[in-house]
């Protein structure tokens, strides 16, 4: 088992913390989170809920990672409402397609 703990910058400057482990077999378990940002909610809404993030479980397998998104939508819609959740579901998106590279 390989344990880690890392903070990366996607581009534009979002941070995301990968923590969890990996198993020599190849199964995972991490989370990752997602600090709300202005940039990622929007000026008045990020300045509003700063010092939240939004976690999302990952399990399965290094080639098959499974993201835990039961719940995702209704929780952001409470944090950061309709307005901005194209922009956020896009970033998910992209931070899905990032971490399968």
């Amino acid at each position: 088992v390989t344990l880690a703990r890392t903070t990366f910058i996607l581009d534009g400057g979002q941070p995301v913390i990968l923590a969890g482990w990996v198993d020599f077999d190849g199964r995972i378990r991490y989370t990752i989170e997602v600090p709300v940002t202005a940039q990622l909610a929007g000026q008045t809404l990020g300045s509003a809920l700063k010092g939240h993030s939004i976690v999302i479980p990952v399990s399965g397998t290094v080639d098959n990672p499974v993201f835990d998104t039961s719940g995702l939508k209704k929780s952001l819609d409470s944090l950061i409402g309709e307005k901005n959740m194209k922009k956020v579901t896009d970033f998910l998106d992209q931070l899905r397609k990032d971490l399968q590279r």
